[in-house]
């Protein structure tokens, strides 16, 4: 008497542990195959969405890392012939730098109707430290972002305003603004 068992294509869920280096930063991972067909106990087979592979372990990376790892065995279900029983994991990991921005342009919003805003003379460029990973940082460009003071309660004469920032792209910050604050003449 043969027992065929039922099949079930499943996910591959990777299982990372640690974390890299300081100053780097885990960008992504991928699993080659993402998917196995596995075979077993119907009832067992029936509740499993994926099956996880065996602890990779990425403590103290500096680079990328590629590795192959074994599925976990799991009771009563096995990998269908044919099927690999392990799979490739790549981990992403890249270098966290910083990189100095010079932006001219300062958007005014909320200005009171009838009064019109400038600039105090010496304040045209502002500078930007942005942080964050290397192909991030290395794609961004200045019209990545909006720079504005928000004028609510302005009136006639000059006010400080801190800068605030707009449309930071995700995965970046910004560490340093100088000048913090920029002085507004109201006419």
């Amino acid at each position: 008497v043969v027992t065929i068992y039922p099949n079930k294509t499943v996910g591959v869920d990777a299982v990372i542990t640690g974390k890299p280096a300081d100053g780097f930063v885990v960008m992504g991972e991928e699993v080659k195959p993402r998917e196995v067909t596995i075979s077993g106990n119907p009832e067992v087979l029936e509740a499993m969405d994926s099956i996880q592979t065996e602890i990779l372990d990425i403590e103290g990376a500096t680079n990328n890392i590629v590795k192959e790892v074994r599925l976990q065995q799991q009771e009563d279900i096995r990998v269908s012939p044919g099927e690999a029983s392990t799979v490739q994991i790549l981990v992403r990991i890249e270098k966290i730098v910083d990189k100095q921005v010079s932006i001219e342009d300062v958007e005014f919003r909320n200005i009171a109707e009838g009064v019109e805003a400038n600039l105090e003379e010496d304040e045209s460029d502002i500078s930007l430290t942005i942080r964050g990973p290397q192909s991030l940082v290395n794609a961004f460009g200045p019209e990545d972002l909006r720079l504005y003071v928000d004028l609510n309660e302005s009136s006639r004469g000059g006010r400080t305003y801190p800068i605030l920032v707009d449309k930071l792209p995700p995965g970046l910050e910004i560490v340093d603004i100088e000048p913090e604050n920029l002085k507004v003449i109201f006419e």
